[in-house]
């Protein structure tokens, strides 16, 4: 997972203490999969796609992802990540191959107003 997305599973033991979910069904299912937390029921509880939800377990959130879904239970981010605001939101959340783009294109524009 990358450093600058938040794990999901604090998501979900949250739900599981605050929200449990009153369907032992799917409960049971969550377990099976090696998970605290039912991904219908979160999605259900979060008002968002299951495939979202999905996701956001395999891959993580982002900041202003993280951001949305505590706002969603109605909490600061800060209550579930407890290191929240170690994370820096401006930092971009893109492959290394992006940022080497970048800086290539950047360098590129450098050397041309030096000819000139």
């Amino acid at each position: 997972m990358s450093a600058w997305r938040l794990d999901f599973a604090a998501v979900e033991r949250y739900i599981a203490r605050w929200h449990p979910d009153p369907c032992g069904d799917r409960q049971l299912g969550a377990t099976i999969h090696d998970s605290v937390v039912a991904a219908p029921w979160a999605a259900t509880l979060l008002d968002l796609k299951r495939s979202t939800v999905l996701r956001y377990r395999a891959k993580g959130c982002r900041y202003f992802e993280a951001d949305d879904v505590a706002t969603r239970l109605g909490v600061h981010p800060s209550r579930i990540w407890p290191d929240w605001y170690d994370v820096d939101p401006e930092r971009p959340d893109e492959p290394v191959w992006r940022q080497l783009r970048r800086e290539a294109l950047v360098e590129s524009h450098r050397l041309r107003e030096m000819i000139r």
